[in-house]
Formats: structure tokens, C-alpha cells, sequence
């Protein structure tokens, strides 16, 4: 997994590619609608770059915001996995 910036689509924090599967990551410590909407914007034009491959996208958070459910929303409507950071090396899926 390594950072990547992707020209006329925009910087990921994690990129992986195997095979037909590529894994984009964002990480932030608080989760915001605003970074969610950013992220599902460069997400569907990787999609669009992309076909026929299957793209994974994930967000990672630590904290949340009052406007945490309708980001949540935003996320699972446009295929993006959210996992919350908890200690260490633990992590819960949430969508």
C-alpha cells in the first residue's frame, strides 16, 4: 500500500493494485461529510479510469462529527467502506 497521486483524479493515501483489484485508502483522524463527498468524487472517476477492474474504497477515522450519519450515508450509497480506527492495530468495520 503506498500513497498516489493520480493526474485529473487526485491523491489517495493508499493505493494498491492486484490483479482485476485496486484498493484506495483515505485516512483521517476526524470524519467529515466534506471528506467523504472529496473521497466518493475521486473514487468515481478512478471508477470511470478504471473499468473492469473492481475498485475498493476505503475510509479510516478516529473520531466522529455531528455530522457523522449523513456522511455514513453518503459512504454506503456510493460502495465506500468505513472502518474506525480504535487502538493500535485495531480497527472496526463499520459500513
Amino acid at each position: 500500500l503506498e500513497r498516489r497521486v493520480i493526474e485529473n483524479i487526485g491523491e489517495f493515501d493508499g493505493y494498491a493494485e492486484v490483479g482485476n483489484k485496486v484498493v484506495v485508502a483515505e485516512v483521517k483522524t476526524t470524519l467529515r461529510l466534506r471528506d467523504v463527498r472529496d473521497f466518493v468524487e475521486k473514487v468515481n472517476k478512478l471508477r470511470q479510469t478504471m473499468a473492469g477492474k473492481e475498485v475498493i474504497a476505503i475510509i479510516a477515522y478516529v473520531f466522529k462529527t455531528k455530522d457523522f450519519n449523513k456522511a455514513m450515508e453518503l459512504a454506503k450509497a456510493n460502495g465506500v467502506k468505513i472502518i474506525r480506527h480504535i487502538h493500535e492495530e485495531d480497527f472496526e468495520e463499520i459500513t
